[in-house]
Parts: structure tokens; sequence; C-alpha cells
């Protein structure tokens, strides 16, 4: 058998270029890795690919001889929006020698304009360079297990729950938002607990505010 240290595994797992990534947004995501080699000229000759939400296999492709290490999501069970999944990998190498498995996770944004149904788009008559909006209306009965936060802002934003930044960055995404709005997901479930809980979001006009200004 071969030793341990030097067992075959499917290293730099990601999933649309991006390592676990919380906001795919593609009905068909890209799903790569890198063989490891432990010895010189060592080749890929096939690979299996499995994506799984909890404990339901949505694709499995099967043993696919082929040198590939990136490959379209195959399912015939389409994704699902703000759902988790893993993936895991296994391949075969010139010597039909199996890997061990290698597994990583990617969870899916919104992937249809229904899912936006119910949401609107905050206004105040304060034209000034920064709102401030709060929100209570968040009880729980207990601590969640899973939370995201979906937010766009056609300027900048800064979103806190209970007190504590949603993010590290100090603004929202800038976009050209005549052509289109942005949208960011955060995993809030840390910041959220039983009892009252409450949203506040600072918007501020951005680039567009002071090219209306100008004109």
């Amino acid at each position: 058998a071969m030793p341990a240290s030097q067992a075959h595994v499917a290293l730099d797992l990601r999933t649309e270029h991006a390592t676990a990534p919380l906001t795919v947004d593609v009905a068909n995501p890209r799903f790569s890795w890198q063989p490891s080699h432990p010895r010189r000229a060592e080749l890929q000759t096939a690979f299996r690919v499995r994506v799984v939400t909890g404990n339901k296999v949505v694709w499995d492709s099967g043993t696919v001889a082929s040198n590939r290490t990136r490959v379209l999501y195959g399912g015939a069970i389409a994704l699902t929006s703000d759902t988790d999944y893993t993936w895991s990998v296994l391949w075969t190498d010139a010597s039909g020698a199996l890997s061990l498995p290698a597994n990583s996770t990617f969870s899916t944004a919104l992937l249809r304009e229904a899912d936006w149904c119910g949401a609107e788009w905050l206004s105040s008559s304060n034209n000034g360079s920064l709102n401030v909006y709060r929100s209570s209306a968040l009880p729980l009965d207990a601590a969640p297990l899973r939370a995201r936060l979906f937010i766009a802002s056609p300027g900048y934003y800064h979103a806190t729950i209970n007190g504590e930044a949603t993010d590290e960055h100090l603004l929202g995404p800038q976009s050209t938002f005549q052509v289109r709005a942005l949208y960011d997901v955060w995993d809030v479930t840390a910041l959220l607990h039983g009892g009252c809980n409450v949203l506040g979001v600072a918007v501020g006009g951005g680039w567009g505010a002071n090219t209306h200004a100008r004109k």
C-alpha cells in the first residue's frame, strides 16, 4: 500500500473559481481541482464527482475516463436557491490507483428573479448623503442554525446586526446601477440570537448621487 504521506488526493477544490463560495449564482457551476502527484509525470486518467445536499445526492458523474480537471455540473436535478451543497472528487492515476476522497462546499445565491419576491427598495424623503434604516422585526425563538443576508444597494451601504458589522468592508459594492444592481450574500448565523434582533443599514448615494448633482 502507498504510505499515507504519498496518498493521492485532489487539491485546491474550487467552484466557479472560488474556494467554498457562498454566492454561486449560475445554474450549472464549474468544479475544478488539482490532482496531487507523488511521482513525477503522473497523470489523471479518470475522475468521479458527486454533489450532495443534506443526505440527497443531486449529481453523481460516475467514473469518467478523462484527464480533465474542470467540469460543469451535470445533474438532472436543478440546483435550488439559498442552499448549501457539498461536492467531492475522486481521481484515478495511470496505474489504476484510486485517490482518497476530497471534499469542498458551496452555497447558491438567489438563482431566479422570483426568489426576490417580497423584497423592496428602501427609500426616504431625506436626500442627504447618508440615510440610516433600522428594523427590530426579527424575533427568533432560538439562535438559528443557518442565516444569510442578501442585500443590494444602488450606492454604498454598511449593514449591522445587533450592532455588529455583517462583513469586513466599510462600504458595499458600487455598480453602474443604470444597467444592473449587484447584491452581496453574507453568512450572519453567528450574529443572530434568540429573542429580538436588530438589522441596521446605512445607505449612501455614492458616485451616482454626485453625478446627478452635477447635472
